[in-house]
Parts: structure tokens; C-alpha cells; sequence
């Protein structure tokens, strides 16, 4: 009977070795003390492109878990963001990935052993406003298993580290959550290995926390002022050359496309006057009722026409939202534009087409056209060049007219 007790002892013994070594089968290793293993993290944050990168910070606990030698303690790690880094736009989202420094380093062990913990993120799977936005925690869970043991010279060093995939799983005893590691395991190694902890990679490990932030709608009241119109996104039309008709209309087609995760059914627009009296607060004004760009599948478009020294303001629109705008040519005019994006203006081009994101700088499409007949004439089709044949002519019957009157006068006097 004990010789029977011994042997089930012993398989139970293996069976609970194998499922750890299933979980914790190392994925980076080290030598001794001074060639430890090294484990890092990774944080990867989305945001809607065009979106400054907020200054905020994002800890990560690390909490001895069930099953662990005994001697292990809480620590937490953090990574920090800043403007500064800009990551990486492709489409309309921007990502910015962060990976830390070697998580274990300055960790004092207890002695040899293996020390198991529970990894989680503070405020996972919740969302808090930051920054005119709200910022989304993810619910990535891990467990990380660390081998600890004694070199040559007798210091303690990390030989071996795993990390796994976790979730929440239900006690049935008791109804608590318990984190179970998942046999998904992950490669926690660094592959740039950065100084600090808060270099900027376009990839990261699989040791990964994902968090997102969405900036808050953008809603405008025109003013005609650049830096407050501009807050969301306007077009604007100036007619060039002194002869030109200011009076003209010229086509737009404004398209827009919805920003990512967006759920709005509309984005608005205006149309508004800006007589340019030095004023804009005073000068602007509305021209007819307000243009709803209503989604289907996500993109509106619309055809719209500006006269000189108006705009078309995007009432409610929102970072991440796309725009491509298109003038209808026209053959007296010369066509020029100047886009500025996030507050930053570029060249003035001679295309019809804007095309970009909508930021949460200051964005806008100033088209300029300018009247390009050398030929004297006029919108209304008067050759300047006939002008003074014209008045030569007209002074003549003038001079006609008055002569036949004044006779007429005088014969009737008479």
C-alpha cells in the first residue's frame, strides 16, 4: 500500500511539473549574474489619426500568485507618454508603441526558487476621460513565471522567464475570480533592448497591453477667425484679379469619411459669409440652412458652391474623420491652393483635389482662383481694349444728341 501511495505521490509530483513547464517552458534565458534573463514589456496605444499623443502614464502590477515559492513580492512598472511620441499613422489610426527596460532589473530575490506572478494593468477593462477624449484600458492578462538560482559565485540570478496568456476563470467553490495562465504563451524577450524604458518601436513583444484613446466630437461656432474655425475644418474661397467676378460661384464636392470607431449618423457643415471689414467676429454670417453629411457605409459627399470670401465650416465633425475635396475647374481662372494641417500650412499648390485627416490642430483648404484673361476681357465678355473706342463713341452721340436738341430749342423759341 505505501509502495502504491508513493508511486501516485510521484505521478502527481510529474503531472503538476508537466502542466508548469507546459505554462512556463522558458522563453528567454540567462547564464549568471551577470548575463541574466531579461524580460520586457510591451504598451501599445491607438488613437484616431491626426491626434496629439497625450502626456500619461500607464502602470502595470505584478502580484505573487498561487503556487509561487514563497519570498516573492508586489512590484509595479510604468511606462509613460508624451507629445514627443508620434508613432506611426497608417489609415486613419495612429499607433504608438512603447517598450519598457527589463522588467526584473533591481528585483531582490528572496533565494532560488520559482516565483510565479499574476501580471495586470491598474484600471483594466475601464475607460476615464483624458485630454478632450477618453481613454480605453484594455484586459490583457499574463502570468509570468521566473526561474531564480545561484551561479558559480553563489549570486542569485534569473535563469529562465515565461510568460502566458491568462484569464479570469470561476472558482466553483468559492465564485471568486481566479487568473488561470491560458497555454497560449508569449515571448516576453526585448529585441531592441532600449536603455530607459521609453524608446518608441514600430513593433513590440508579445508581452503586450493595449490601450486606446478618443478624442471628444469637435463642435465650432464660425467666427471667421483661421484658429477658431479651424478647430474642425473649413474651405475657403478667394477671387483674384481686378477684374474678376466676385459674384461667381464656383463647385466643390466635399467628401468626407467617418472617423474610426465613430458611431455618429452625421457630420455638419455651413456655408458663411465673411465681408473682411477687419472684424470676423462681427463680419461672418450664414448663408442658407446647414449641410448635413449623413454616412451610408460610413463616407457622405456632397456638392457645394462658394462665392468669394466664403467658407464652408464643419460645425460637428471629429479627429480621424477624412476629407477630399475637389474644385470644379474653370477655364478663366487659375486655381490655387494652400492646406494646413494641424496647424501647420504648406505650400500653395496649383492642384484642385485636398486630401488628409482632420486633426486636433487647426485644418483647413484655402482655395484661391485667380482671373486669367490677358485678352482685356471681362467676365461680361467687354473687351478692355475696345473701352476707350467705346467712350469716343459715346461722347459723339452725346455731342449729337445735344446739338439736335439745343436746335430743336431754338427753332421753337423762334
Amino acid at each position: 500500500m505505501k509502495k502504491l501511495i508513493s508511486i501516485l505521490v510521484a505521478m502527481a509530483m510529474v503531472l503538476s511539473l508537466s502542466i508548469i513547464a507546459a505554462f512556463a517552458a522558458p522563453n528567454t534565458t540567462g547564464t549568471d549574474a551577470t548575463n541574466p534573463a531579461k524580460a520586457a514589456l510591451t504598451k501599445t496605444f491607438t488613437m484616431q489619426a491626426g491626434t496629439t499623443t497625450p502626456t500619461t502614464s500607464f502602470t502595470f502590477n505584478f502580484a505573487p500568485a498561487e503556487g509561487s515559492d514563497t519570498g516573492a513580492t508586489v512590484f509595479t512598472k510604468t511606462i509613460n507618454y508624451t507629445e514627443a511620441k508620434t508613432g506611426v499613422t497608417s489609415g486613419d489610426t495612429k499607433t504608438v508603441v512603447i517598450q519598457s527596460a527589463d522588467i526584473l532589473n533591481g528585483i531582490t530575490w528572496p533565494g532560488t526558487g520559482r516565483f510565479i506572478y499574476d501580471v495586470t494593468e491598474t484600471n483594466a477593462g475601464t475607460t476615464a476621460p483624458l485630454e478632450n477624449g477618453t481613454l480605453s484600458y484594455g484586459t490583457n492578462m499574463y502570468k509570468m513565471y521566473v526561474d531564480v538560482k545561484r551561479d558559480a559565485s553563489g549570486t542569485l540570478y534569473v535563469s529562465n522567464i515565461a510568460v502566458a496568456v491568462a484569464e479570469y476563470k470561476v472558482d466553483p467553490e468559492t465564485g471568486d475570480n481566479e487568473i488561470v495562465a491560458t497555454e497560449t504563451k508569449v515571448d516576453p524577450s526585448n529585441p531592441v533592448t532600449p536603455a530607459d524604458g521609453t524608446e518608441e518601436h514600430n513593433t513590440g513583444n508579445g508581452f503586450n497591453f493595449n490601450n486606446s484613446f478618443k478624442k471628444d466630437v469637435i463642435e465650432v461656432t464660425p467666427t471667421g477667425e483661421d484658429d477658431n474655425d479651424g478647430k474642425g475644418f473649413f474651405v475657403e474661397k478667394k477671387v483674384a484679379g481686378n477684374l474678376a467676378d466676385t459674384q461667381q460661384a464656383f463647385t466643390f464636392t466635399v467628401k468626407v469619411t467617418r472617423a474610426a470607431g465613430s458611431t455618429l449618423e452625421k457630420y455638419t457643415a455651413a456655408i458663411y459669409d465673411n465681408d473682411q471689414t477687419g472684424d470676423p467676429a462681427a463680419d461672418i454670417g450664414v448663408v442658407g440652412q446647414p449641410i448635413d453629411f449623413t454616412f451610408e457605409d460610413g463616407v457622405a459627399e456632397k456638392s457645394v458652391t462658394l462665392t468669394d470670401n466664403q467658407r464652408l465650416v464643419f460645425t460637428k465633425t471629429e479627429v480621424g474623420a477624412k476629407y477630399e475635396v475637389a474644385e470644379t475647374a474653370d477655364a478663366d481662372y487659375n486655381t490655387t491652393v494652400v492646406k494646413t494641417v494641424k496647424s501647420v500650412a504648406g505650400e500653395e499648390t496649383t492642384t484642385l483635389e485636398a486630401v488628409d485627416y482632420i486633426t486636433d490642430g487647426l485644418d483647413n483648404a484655402k482655395y484661391k482662383n485667380t482671373y486669367n484673361k490677358d485678352d482685356g476681357t471681362t467676365p461680361t465678355g467687354i473687351l478692355i481694349s475696345n473701352l476707350p473706342y467705346i467712350a469716343l463713341a459715346l461722347v459723339a452721340i452725346g455731342g449729337l444728341v445735344a446739338y439736335v436738341v439745343v436746335r430743336r430749342r431754338n427753332a421753337d423759341e423762334a
